[in-house]
């Protein structure tokens, strides 16, 4: 009876924290909610600093381990993650020095990751024939039952990197969506993992509205502003970038995945770049101005070939911003100008009509 009791109480525990992560995210996003994300992003911003020095002492933490006869190649592997998304030409030769270990030995799991980590590392560095090459090299009736999983996995996170060269053009969205499909079938259902796999079908089915559902539930579940919470932000924002007239959605859900980027110590700005193009539509010029600087600053940072486009974009667009701010600021400074001499005749006349006034009096 008594373990019976601990269960209820534990189940109504549960039920509440649900409850409480849920309201986190309103249903409709409202200018108030978009203030409120906006004002803790830029709290975070000002500490971006700190969040690189993290990630730094933790690369440098892992350089520093130990390791046997043998296990260099797993410590290139690790350190070579920890580059990614923060210094692209690192993590290339992280992931090249240890593949190149690990080739002269039997270990056949360590060398297919290694593999798939230097194909995804060529095309984010912009080399995507290379990377794509090296994947066809690759005979997918090689790879062993227990080396499925991760396979798929990283094939379909392959794909994915080519769709955002290749702004999703089939084939390469279709070969991700397969691939995507074949490793699901190797994870827990219902899992976070499954439940963002499950997200980007619906969305690669053009199921919007089923697609947002999925990828909110799991920033219910996932911890706050985790990589996982910031793969199903983004879901979502891209959700409701693909209708009309859900600016505020937009915002709402990209600043959530911005936030998650820069408190990882993520030094490409993909988010912040998005960011400052919608804050320029929302009419937040200055905010606009401040996360396109700090995207092209951390960008330049991250030595990743693809992304000086978006750089390029946020710079033209900064540039129309000063523009249209400046024929702003022209135009009020003239409405001004027009007004005071409007009063200005108006306080003249007054004052001719009073001296009359007074001379006939």
């Amino acid at each position: 009876m008594q373990r019976n009791s601990i269960e209820i109480i534990l189940l109504i525990i549960a039920i509440f924290a649900g409850t409480a992560r849920a309201s986190d995210i309103p249903i409709i996003i409202s200018s108030e909610n978009i203030e409120n994300v906006l004002e803790q992003l830029d709290k975070v911003l000002e500490n971006r600093n700190m969040y690189i020095a993290s990630r730094l002492n933790r690369i440098d933490s892992i350089k520093s381990l130990p390791v046997g006869v043998g296990r260099e190649a797993y410590r290139m592997l690790e350190v070579g993650k920890e580059y990614e998304s923060f210094n692209n030409d690192s993590a290339f030769a992280y992931f090249r020095n240890g593949y190149d270990l690990a080739r002269v030995t039997d270990n056949m799991p360590l060398r297919l990751e290694l593999k798939l980590k230097l194909i995804k590392s060529h095309i984010r560095n912009g080399f995507v024939k290379e990377g794509y090459d090296m994947f066809l090299a690759i005979p997918d009736d090689s790879i062993p039952d227990s080396m499925r999983s991760m396979y798929y996995n990283n094939a379909a996170e392959v794909f994915f990197q080519v769709c955002m060269v290749y702004l999703s053009k089939p084939p390469y969205n279709d070969l991700c969506n397969q691939y995507r499909h074949e490793y699901m079938k190797y994870i827990v259902p219902g899992s976070v993992e499954w439940e963002l796999c499950e997200a980007q079908n619906f969305i690669h089915m053009g199921n919007y509205g089923a697609g947002v559902a999925t990828a909110i539930e799991v920033m219910e579940r996932a911890p706050d502003y985790s990589p996982e919470y910031a793969r199903a932000s983004y879901l979502a924002y891209y959700c409701y970038e693909q209708q009309d007239n859900k600016l505020n959605e937009q915002l709402y859900f990209i600043s959530q995945t911005a936030i998650s980027e820069v408190m990882g110590g993520c030094r490409e700005g993909l988010a912040l770049h998005s960011m400052g193009q919608l804050l320029y539509d929302y009419g937040d010029i200055s905010r606009a101005h401040r996360y396109l600087s700090a995207a092209i600053d951390m960008s330049s940072m991250s030595d990743a070939n693809r992304r000086a486009a978006p750089a390029v974009e946020s710079l033209v667009l900064m540039e129309r911003s000063f523009k249209d701010r400046g024929e702003y600021n022209t135009t009020v400074v003239w409405l001004l100008v027009f007004t005071l001499v409007i009063w200005l005749v108006i306080i003249v006349g007054a004052l001719i009509y009073y001296r009359r006034d007074m001379a006939r009096l």
